[in-house]
């Protein structure tokens, strides 16, 4: 539960929201079942309670090294810390969505009652040791450096950390410094984990630091009746009915990127001068080699249109330079557009306007009830 736990942060500083939500309702669906006060600290990749442990005397592991073992004793422990990680990664999803979702509160406050009531139990401690030091806590340290703002030292550590990985890049459970050897599991997802957060942190802090002027658009857009805001060219070869996904998944995996937790906020003044945003930018040019005609079903439309229509407000956001809202660009909505094609895309009242290289425009409405 632990390990999942710290995997779905360093997911989240990276972006991807949705295996947190989709994290939170499969506990909630196991407290549903068992309550808070049975929740084991760890289950089988298929749910599975039990997990007995058994030693595998015919192998030797890696240098000779004994006993090799399948499953985990450590199943059966009480480790009281996991309800405080599952409660940190709702609290990071409610911030990002600005609510906690009213089905999930029960299932949080079950955990919080149980916590208030065993809260001073005696448990098994967070570690399960059976002997050595781990490499995640010395990317926990680093964390501590960057939040005492002593930013040149963690970056010091974390780039002799990284010489500690193998030649693809991948870290073990723990380092022999004498030996200069990998020991423990490999490869170890807690240290993976570290290292991510570490130098997601990292690269906050540094930004932080040296906060950007907001950049104005330029006169020859705030005048403008229409703002195109794809208009450039492509190196991206995306099949038609991908671009809007993948355009909403680049642009989920900035807004995670770029949100500020202690405003809780996503900062989009601070996107745009990111290499994440160009690569965004440039995608969204290959909309206008897309044909309209490419969606085969009704259901293919309204997902295609939704997905467009949240990442080209978002866009116009970034690129106007829009801190609190969009009233500050004058009919926002009806100017900011995407070139689709030989056509335009753009809302009006609640409504998508499509005009063809003829001049003739289409409405449809994002209610929604798009044309057959």
């Amino acid at each position: 539960m632990r390990d999942a736990s710290f995997t779905l942060q360093a997911l989240f500083n990276l972006g991807h929201l949705s295996e947190t939500e989709g994290y939170l309702r499969w506990i909630e669906r196991l407290l549903s079942e068992h309550g808070a006060a049975r929740m084991q600290i760890m289950y089988g990749l298929r749910g599975e309670e039990n997990l007995p442990e058994e030693e595998l005397s015919h192998l030797d592991g890696y240098k000779g090294s004994r006993p090799v073992r399948i499953g985990n004793e450590a199943a059966k422990q009480r480790q009281l810390d996991i309800y405080g990680e599952l409660l940190d990664s709702a609290l990071k999803l409610s911030r990002y969505v600005g609510k906690v979702d009213s089905e999930i509160w029960p299932f949080l406050r079950g955990i919080c009652n149980h916590v208030v009531d065993h809260w001073k139990d005696r448990d098994s401690g967070i570690w399960e040791v059976r002997g050595g030091p781990f490499l995640l806590c010395t990317f926990w340290l680093v964390d501590n450096l960057i939040a005492l703002g002593r930013l040149d030292e963690a970056e010091t550590f974390i780039r002799r950390i990284e010489g500690t990985a193998n030649g693809l890049g991948l870290f073990s459970e723990e380092y022999d410094v004498v030996w200069k050897e990998a020991l423990g599991n490999f490869p170890q997802a807690f240290t993976h984990i570290g290292y991510i957060n570490s130098a997601v942190a990292l690269r906050k802090a540094k930004e932080k630091g040296v906060e950007p002027e907001k950049e104005m658009p330029g006169l020859n857009i705030l005048l403008a009746d229409r703002i195109v805001l794809n208009d450039g060219e492509s190196r991206y070869d995306i099949p038609p009915k991908e671009i809007a996904v993948n355009l909403k998944d680049s642009m989920n995996v900035l807004r995670g990127a770029f949100f500020d937790t202690a405003k809780g906020r996503v900062a989009y003044e601070r996107m745009r001068r990111s290499e994440a945003y160009g690569q965004y930018l440039e995608m969204s040019y290959t909309l206008k080699k897309m044909a309209l005609n490419f969606q085969k079903s009704r259901q293919e439309q309204i997902a295609f249109w939704i997905n467009l229509y949240n990442v080209i407000v978002i866009h116009g956001v970034i690129e106007l330079g829009i801190r609190d809202s969009v009233k500050e660009i004058r009919n926002f909505f009806r100017r900011v557009q995407y070139q689709i094609h030989d056509g335009m895309v753009a809302w009006l009242r609640g409504r998508l306007i499509i005009t063809g290289p003829d001049g003739q425009a289409v409405l449809i409405s994002l209610s929604i009830s798009l044309p057959s």
